[in-house]
C-alpha cells in the first residue's frame, strides 16, 4: 500500500533525529466478525522497531470506554471485546518474534499518569 510505503519512508528520514512512535491497530471489528490487516514482513523489517508495546485493557474497562466515546462503532460483546484483545496481543508478540525485539504488554485499565509512568522508560523518548 502507498500509506505503508510513505510511513516506511518518513520513519526513515526521521529516524536519529526525532522520537517516532507508530499507533497500529491491524485488528478491526467488522460486520462479519473480525478482520487481521498487519505489516507484511518486509515492511516491519524496514521499519525496525525497537520495540513493540501493546497497551490492553480488561473487557470491562473497554465496553465502558466505548460506552462513553462510541464515535459510531457498535458496542460489541464482551466475549467479543475479549478475543479483539487477544488478537491484538497476539499480532503484537508476532512483529516482536518477527523482528527479534521485545515485547511488552501494559494494562491501559490503570490510572493514565501510572501507564505513563510504566511505558516512559520503556519507549526511550526525550524525557518528559
Amino acid at each position: 500500500m502507498a500509506v505503508d510505503a510513505r510511513l516506511i519512508n518518513e520513519v526513515n528520514a526521521k529516524r536519529g533525529t526525532h522520537d517516532i512512535l507508530i499507533d497500529s491497530h491491524p485488528v478491526t471489528k467488522e460486520s462479519y466478525g473480525f478482520r487481521v490487516t498487519p505489516f507484511k514482513r518486509e515492511q516491519l523489517h524496514a521499519l525496525s522497531p525497537d520495540a513493540i508495546v501493546c497497551l490492553y485493557a480488561s473487557p470491562d474497562v473497554l465496553r465502558e470506554r466505548i460506552n462513553m466515546a462510541p464515535d459510531g462503532r457498535p458496542l460489541p460483546s464482551i466475549f467479543e471485546i475479549g478475543l479483539h484483545v487477544h488478537m491484538q496481543a497476539a499480532v503484537a508478540a508476532q512483529y516482536s518474534v518477527e523482528v527479534g525485539r521485545t515485547c511488552y504488554l501494559f494494562d491501559s485499565g490503570v490510572n493514565s499518569d501510572a501507564l505513563v509512568d510504566a511505558v516512559w522508560p520503556i519507549l526511550r523518548m526525550t524525557p518528559r
